[in-house]
């Protein structure tokens, strides 16, 4: 079977990535603007609790489904036994290198036009599920290069078992990370009374 239009989840990854530091900055960015012209940032709080939530997170997730099905993870586009260890390292670390991109470019962004980073984190948004559309019946598919090619992979949800490990681990992840990205943006577009994220508001 030719490997024709295949993508990789990576790519999927990068987009959400860069669209979560674009959005954790646009709520900060009223506070962390108040306490110096000249502050980065880099500096605020508000930038080291969003990175260490990619960190956790994105990376944390990435590299478990990586270890169960790292195929899936390159949408088939490769074979991963065949990748050197130094280009995943590479990869794994675009997570955070992206969430600082995103984060960075929100001052910048705000004083071209006031909201034009949440418009941009909007447009990153419908090119992630434009992705996952155009994409989905390689995201369904679970399995190694070879069954991929031999049309025997499995679905995402269905089959014996009604879950794969794969599904679980993203099911479980989303459980957690969807409820902790929602709070920590609350918290951040209220502005932290102090350098602790856990500080009462």
């Amino acid at each position: 079977m030719p490997l024709k239009g295949v993508v990789k989840t990576i790519q999927l990854d990068m987009l959400l990535t860069i669209g979560l530091g674009l959005l954790f900055s646009y709520l900060a960015h009223p506070h962390y603007q108040r306490g110096s012209a000249e502050q980065s940032a880099l500096k605020t709080p508000y930038f080291v609790y969003g990175l260490l939530y990619c960190v956790i997170v994105g990376d944390g997730v990435a590299l478990a489904c990586y270890l169960i099905r790292p195929a899936w993870m390159w949408m088939y586009w490769v074979d991963p036994e065949r990748l050197p260890p130094a280009l995943m390292v590479y990869y794994f670390g675009l997570y955070p290198i992206l969430f600082t991109l995103g984060f960075l470019a929100v001052p910048e962004l705000e004083k071209l036009r006031p909201g034009l980073s949440l418009k941009i984190f909007f447009i990153d948004l419908a090119a992630a599920g434009l992705f996952i559309f155009l994409a989905f019946g390689r995201l369904w598919s679970v399995g190694t290069l070879q069954q991929y090619l031999a049309g025997q992979a499995r679905p995402m949800i269905g089959g014996s078992p009604l879950f794969c490990p794969l599904a679980l681990v993203l099911l479980g992840s989303m459980v957690v990370a969807l409820p902790a990205a929602a709070w920590m943006g609350v918290r951040f577009r209220r502005g932290l009374k102090s350098t602790r994220l856990f500080a009462a508001p």
